[in-house]
């Protein structure tokens, strides 16, 4: 299994949900679209590039993970600006995950799975392409 693999299954529960409005499974939705991109820098990271944590951060696994896009050793200024970006996205989705998961009192409408999806399938590719 892979970040892919997180993202396809997202997107088949978003599609048998969409139109039925039913906000908790959207909320699933989220949240696994997040972890598709979450996992897919940890492959980015484990399998091609071993930037590393930053030793001194006290913070969770999540942190952890963004930090490791200040520890890269690129040079190109486009490959620097594509990491800075994919490192303000995942940041911006995982607020949007916890929304899903933990802020019940928010509302969650499939339009802001479908952007999400759309969101999530773009970082991806930009993953794989540094």
């Amino acid at each position: 299994m892979n970040s892919f693999d997180i993202l396809e299954n997202a997107k088949v529960l978003f599609d048998q949900v969409e139109n039925n409005n039913d906000e908790s499974m959207i909320r699933t939705v989220v949240s696994r679209a997040y972890y598709s991109v979450f996992h897919g820098a940890l492959e980015l990271f484990d399998n091609k590039y071993d930037w590393p944590i930053d030793s001194g951060l006290k913070a969770g696994v999540h942190e952890k993970l963004y930090s490791r896009f200040d520890n890269h050793d690129f040079s190109d200024k486009d490959k620097i600006k594509t990491i800075a970006k994919i490192k303000s996205k995942l940041i911006i989705l995982k607020k949007q995950r916890v929304k899903a998961d933990y802020k019940l009192d928010l509302s969650i409408t499939s339009l802001d799975a479908r952007y999400i999806l759309s969101e999530v399938e773009i970082i991806l590719s930009e993953l794989k392409s540094i």
